[in-house]
């Protein structure tokens, strides 16, 4: 037969964090509530609120996207950037932690000037900018190619501010920064990391 008293006293240990702080039972003696003493294991036991308890999530869970960008939206992605993120709502900002860029064998794209990088920005090509990937010896390969990008933060080097100011309830859209980019026929793949969060607390 199936023992259930490990089930038991799972579910009572979990009950024992939920209480806020130990008390007498309602039933005993005033005499004896006058004594009663939790034992140091009550009083050690770490304090939970019911949400934590539950399993609630406490902080929003990390999310994928992926997006496709056509060779032909590559090559007029400085004019016409792509919007690859939804803006997510009144009282909300989208977070983003770090982008996959894949880009196919293929013809490779010509016509890479100095800083005509992939950059990832909120609303527009005038917003935030929240991250860049290099394009030279990347989209300029006939191999197939994989870059990841994280989102802008000093937070790598000890004692540098790694703040940031999110935009509330704006898209995040693709673009090339200075130029456009000639040839090449590979599409241009990402994967997105983001959280969403409440711009207020």
């Amino acid at each position: 037969m199936r023992s259930y008293r490990p089930i038991f006293f799972a579910l009572a240990a979990a009950l024992a964090l939920l209480v806020p702080a130990a008390a007498p039972p309602q039933h005993m003696p005033k005499a004896e509530a006058q004594r009663f003493v939790p034992s140091p294991a009550f009083q050690a036991a770490p304090r939970l609120l019911a949400s934590e308890a539950l399993g609630q999530t406490l902080a929003p869970s990390l999310r994928s996207l992926r997006f496709t960008i056509t060779s032909a939206q590559l090559l007029a992605l400085n004019a016409t950037p792509i919007s690859v993120l939804g803006a997510p709502g009144s009282g909300l900002v989208n977070i983003v932690e770090g982008v996959e860029f894949y880009k196919a064998a293929g013809t490779a794209y010509g016509g890479i000037a100095s800083g005509e990088d992939l950059s990832l920005k909120y609303t527009n090509s005038s917003g935030q900018e929240i991250l860049v990937c290099e394009t030279t010896g990347f989209l300029d390969q006939t191999t197939a190619q994989f870059r990841y990008a994280r989102a802008q933060s000093g937070a790598i080097s000890a004692g540098t501010v790694s703040s940031i100011v999110p935009v509330a309830n704006a898209a995040v859209v693709c673009m090339l920064l200075s130029g456009e980019i000639t040839t090449g026929d590979s599409a241009l793949k990402l994967r997105l990391f983001y959280r969403t969060l409440s711009s207020t607390l």
